[in-house]
C-alpha cells in the first residue's frame, strides 16, 4: 500500500520494520531488538537533515512545521520578561517568556534564522536540471506498506521515498553530508549503508507491483558553498542490495519466531584486506623455517 501526503509522524508510528532497522539488525540481531526497544533520540545532525528535506522537498511546510526564533521575537521576549519582574539584561531560552512561547508551538520546530537561510540556500543550489524535473514530475515523501512472507513468518516492512517518480520508476534520496565530492561521498555511501538502503526500496518496489528503474542520491554538503553530487547506484549494486534485505528478512523471521537474538558470537579474529596482504609479503620475505608452534 502506497500512502502519499502521509505525516512522518504518522508514518513513524506505523509498527514494522524500515530499512534503518533492518541494517542494525545485518550487523547484529541482538543490537536489532535493542534498538527496536530503545527508539533513538533526536540529535542536531538529524533535525538539520528534517530541515533541509523540508525546505527541498516541501517547502510549502516551511511555515506550519518550522517557527524562526529571529532578533525581533528576541526581543519581543526579553521585553515581556522583564515586565513581569526579570532581571535579566540579554535574551535566555531560561527566560519564561520564551518557554510559554515554545509551549505555544507543540507542533513545530524552533530554528534560527541562519538555519533557514541555509536550509533554503540549499533548495535554491538543488533545484535545477534532472533533479528540478523529479521534483516537479515526482511524489514527495511517499510512504510504502506492504508485508514480506518470509519462510519462518510473516514481516510488515515500510519504507519513505524522498522522491518517487512513478511514471520513470526512479526513485531520489537527498543526504546532507560534509563531503559531497564523489570519492568522499563514494566510501560514506558504502560505510552508511546507501548500496543496501538502494536495493531494500528496490525490493519495496517489487512487492508493491511497481516498476523500480534506478536509484538517485543527491548529497549536499551543509556548509557554504554547499556544493552538491547527483549519484546513481548501478543496477547491480541495488541488486546486491535487494537480494542481502530478502536474506536478512529471512533472518530476521526466524530470530522473531524463536525470540532468539544473537550477539557477535566468537570465531578467528576478521582482519582487514590490506593486514592480511602485508602478513602475506611479510612470510614470503622470511627464512623457510618450521614452524615451532
Amino acid at each position: 500500500m502506497i500512502h502519499i501526503n502521509k505525516p512522518f509522524k504518522d508514518y513513524a508510528a506505523e509498527v514494522a520494520v524500515n530499512q534503518s532497522l533492518l541494517k542494525i539488525f545485518r550487523e547484529c540481531p541482538a543490537k536489532y531488538i535493542h534498538a527496536l526497544q530503545n527508539p533513538r533520540e533526536d540529535s542536531p545532525a538529524f533535525a538539520k537533515g528534517r530541515l533541509w528535506h523540508t525546505a527541498v522537498l516541501e517547502p510549502t511546510k516551511l511555515d506550519t512545521e518550522y517557527q524562526v526564533l529571529c532578533e525581533q521575537t528576541k526581543d519581543r521576549l526579553l521585553y515581556e520578561a522583564r515586565a513581569m519582574g526579570s532581571k535579566a539584561t540579554e535574551f535566555s531560552k531560561r527566560l519564561k517568556t520564551y518557554q510559554l512561547w515554545r509551549d505555544s508551538l507543540p507542533n513545530s520546530d524552533v530554528i534560527t534564522e541562519e538555519e533557514l537561510s541555509a536550509a533554503t540556500t540549499a533548495r535554491s543550489m538543488l533545484y535545477k536540471g534532472k533533479f528540478k524535473e523529479a521534483i516537479d514530475s515526482g511524489i514527495a515523501e511517499a510512504s510504502f506498506f506492504n508485508e514480506y512472507e518470509a519462510e519462518a513468518g510473516t514481516l510488515k516492512v515500510k519504507g519513505r521515498f524522498d522522491l518517487w517518480c512513478e511514471e520513470t520508476g526512479e526513485i531520489w534520496d537527498l543526504k546532507t553530508t560534509r563531503d559531497a565530492s564523489p570519492h568522499g561521498f563514494g566510501r560514506l555511501a558504502w560505510s552508511y549503508g546507501y548500496v543496501f538502503q538502494a536495493g531494500y526500496y528496490r525490493l519495496l518496489c517489487e512487492l508493491e507491483g511497481k516498476a523500480f528503474k534506478g536509484f538517485n542520491i543527491v548529497a549536499i554538503e551543509t556548509e557554504p558553498p554547499y556544493l552538491f553530487g547527483c549519484y546513481s547506484v548501478e543496477s547491480q549494486a541495488s541488486r546486491w542490495g535487494a537480494e542481502m534485505a530478502r536474506a536478512a528478512l529471512e533472518r530476521l523471521a526466524y530470530c522473531t519466531e524463536n525470540n532468539d537474538w544473537p550477539g557477535y558470537g566468537s570465531g578467528y579474529l576478521e582482519l582487514p584486506a590490506y593486514a592480511m596482504k602485508e602478513i602475506s609479503e611479510d612470510l614470503e620475505t622470511l627464512p623457510d623455517l618450521p614452524d615451532p608452534f
